[in-house]
């Protein structure tokens, strides 16, 4: 072996540690970033349990809000009596939109239906008719016409389906035994 042969096994060597110590500094680097992410992850566990009990405790104090939410987007459409009523805007968004046709051929569905929730008065009675003619645009075969509903009135689905309701609310009352001349009997 001559001294050129020696001098190419030394550099051969050299590189081969040199990748052997770029190999370890690179795996100690990526042992040390995975010892980060595992800090950090243990620490978003927390952080998700803190949010998690931030998250309740915003739900308990906003649980009312929707109510009263509810009564001052329906109050564009209805006259706040006892029972509501429709006012000029919502009669208007009924005569335009067509939602009453809709209403009238599914009304056996909804008398069914609210009784099948068996309301105690007058009020359950409203919420459940309520509740019942906005479930209507979960049925796949009526959401565009209700939506076709909706834009030749200038509204949005829930608010001609809230419309609706009220349109038939006082006949579905009747059907159930509540007695809407008592009920308007007693408005001020």
């Amino acid at each position: 072996m001559d001294t050129s042969d020696i001098i190419a096994l030394i550099a051969i060597g050299v590189v081969v540690l040199g990748g052997i110590i770029t190999l370890i500094y690179k795996i100690g680097m990526n042992v040390s970033k995975m010892r980060e992410t595992h800090r950090r992850v243990g620490n978003v566990e927390e952080d998700v349990g803190e949010i998690k009990g931030d998250v309740k405790s915003l739900l308990v104090k906003t649980e009312g809000w929707g109510v009263k939410i509810d009564t001052l987007w329906d109050k564009r459409f209805t006259i706040s009596n006892s029972p509501r009523v429709l006012n000029e805007f919502g009669k208007k968004a009924l005569a335009d939109s067509g939602i009453n046709d809709i209403i009238d051929v599914r009304y056996d569905e909804i008398l069914t239906k609210v009784q099948g929730m068996n309301p105690a008065n007058a009020y359950q009675a409203e919420i459940c008719v309520i509740k019942v003619v906005n479930d209507l645009n979960q049925e796949a075969g009526l959401i565009l016409t209700l939506q076709d509903c909706a834009f030749k009135a200038g509204l949005d689905v829930d608010s001609l389906l809230l419309v609706g309701a009220i349109y038939i609310r006082d006949r579905i009352l009747g059907a159930l035994n509540y007695q809407t001349a008592v009920i308007n009997s007693h408005q001020p």
